[in-house]
């Protein structure tokens, strides 16, 4: 969830700099209730430097606001937006005059500022979408809440639908962008790092080099074919001992970009 709070934080492409914004996330050791944990996030301006944010405390609502529309609106409205940064969409009017208000003016105009949020978003939705792969037979739904003054205030639910949901919607970015998905159709030999896995559902993520380019990096979607048990496995060694491994597996392309990987069970 750190990660998805930092992305917030890179509005670069909205005013060519960094939001001089310092974030510290503190694990509270005690169970906030029965399966579930606390987490505190302490969010801090630097008033020495240039910022985009006047003060913490209309910078906080701003972040609950935003979490809780990628969840909610996101996959939704991101294809029309996309297309369209003007067009009406009600919710994100709604969270824009939210930024507008408690961020520094910068001069950008309107539909600038609108086509880097949307992108912005659209980052957030992939991470929290990322999430899903943690879904699975020991529990279903996560439950996100903003703790304030009075109680918990719910944000929204992560669960293998939103996953999906997401999935579609970033299809139909692509589909938007002129990229189109090309699914290989056979089976190629892949290094991989396994650094997420569900081994429940099969599900997860892996970290490898662009083919022919070594000096980029790609975070695909795998899926472990077949049924067989996966302890102890070569998949399982990676995700523990953070090894690459070599795979056989079918991939799925946008461009020279690698998005999911079906991979073939091997125990050698």
């Amino acid at each position: 969830m750190a990660s998805v709070l930092r992305n917030i934080f890179d509005l670069r492409g909205l005013y060519d700099l960094m939001a001089n914004v310092r974030l510290q996330a503190f694990h509270e050791s005690q169970l906030h209730e029965a399966g579930s944990l606390r987490i505190r996030y302490n969010i801090e301006i630097n008033e020495k430097k240039p910022t985009m944010f006047h003060d913490e405390k209309a910078f906080a609502p701003f972040v609950d606001k935003y979490i809780t529309y990628c969840l909610q609106n996101l996959p939704t409205d991101a294809p029309i937006l996309f297309e369209n940064p003007e067009a009406e969409a009600a919710f994100f009017d709604e969270l824009m005059a939210e930024f507008d208000r408690i961020a520094v003016d910068l001069g950008d105009d309107a539909k600038t500022k609108r086509e880097a949020l949307v992108k912005n978003m659209l980052h957030a939705g992939k991470n929290l979408g990322d999430i899903t792969s943690l879904v699975g037979t020991d529990f279903h739904q996560l439950f996100l809440s903003s703790i304030g003054a009075t109680g918990d205030v719910p944000l929204g639910v992560i669960d293998a639908g939103f996953g999906d949901e997401m999935d579609k919607t970033l299809i139909r970015v692509d589909e938007l962008s002129g990229k189109q998905l090309v699914k290989d159709q056979d089976f190629e030999t892949y290094s991989i790092h396994i650094y997420d896995l569900n081994t429940d559902t099969r599900k997860g993520r892996g970290l490898m080099h662009i083919p022919r380019d070594d000096s980029k990096l790609v975070k695909p979607k795998i899926t472990i074919l077949g049924d067989q048990i996966l302890t102890e496995t070569k998949y399982t060694e990676s995700l523990h001992m953070d090894t690459f491994v070599t795979v056989k597996a079918v991939a799925t392309r946008s461009g020279n970009m690698i998005r999911e990987l079906e991979i073939e069970f091997e125990n050698p």
